[in-house]
């Protein structure tokens, strides 16, 4: 990555290009579509930073995509050419989706993200069409990818920032914690049978990681 898509990927805020190395690695989202996981994983910023998702999926998973014929096995890459406005967000618009449409969420990530629509979406439907498995809400979830962490310290000599596998944001309150904990595990197993160590980060997310303690 070069200082200028660090720059758009991180708002003007970054100009590491190892910020934007660590940032731009989706390669677990992408595995979690292909293990049925995931119905989709949406590769989607704002203004710029759009471009330089965008130069990803042309230089990256596009030719994977081709390569390998992934549409022969029911999986489909598309751009997203109309605004996509939620709740919440201003919209995907140029965003692209690589999705399973063998998926029973298939017909909803179509709908959704792929056919032009009037109004806004609501939060909720975008996290059922992503997969997510719990609501929207004001707590943020994430796994960590400690493989991917250490490949890039000793290829670059460097401390690296954390390398995210996936994160969603997910309402409190204890009902949601076992549902976000069993998701984790099958991703967890996902990662593992590639040879990859993905572990919790529960930094944002106090009461879940207060949770876990007392259930060991």
């Amino acid at each position: 990555m070069s200082t200028s898509q660090s720059l758009k990927s991180s708002a003007g805020q970054h100009s590491d290009p190892m910020y934007a190395a660590c940032h731009q690695r989706h390669h677990i989202e992408f595995l979690l579509v292909l293990k049925q996981i995931k119905p989709c994983a949406l590769f989607a910023a704002y203004g710029p930073a759009q471009e330089v998702f965008t130069e990803m999926v042309k230089q990256c998973l596009k030719p994977v995509f081709k390569q390998h014929k992934l549409a022969r096995y029911g999986f489909h890459l598309q751009q997203i050419t109309h605004p996509v406005p939620t709740t919440v967000h201003s919209g995907f618009q140029d965003g692209w989706i690589f999705a399973d449409m063998k998926s029973a969420l298939w017909p909803e990530v179509n709908s959704l993200f792929l056919t032009p629509n009037k109004g806004k979406a609501d939060e909720k439907r975008v996290g059922k069409a992503l997969g997510y498995p719990v609501v929207h809400g004001p707590r943020e979830f994430r796994a960590v990818d400690y493989t991917e962490m250490d490949d890039m310290r000793k290829a670059t000599g460097r401390e690296v920032c954390c390398v995210s596998a996936y994160e969603f944001t997910c309402a409190s309150g204890s009902k949601h914690y076992q549902p976000v904990i069993l998701n984790f595990e099958r991703c967890r197993k996902a990662a593992e049978d590639v040879g990859t160590n993905i572990r919790l980060d529960l930094e944002e997310y106090e009461e879940l990681e207060m949770w876990m303690e007392q259930r060991r």
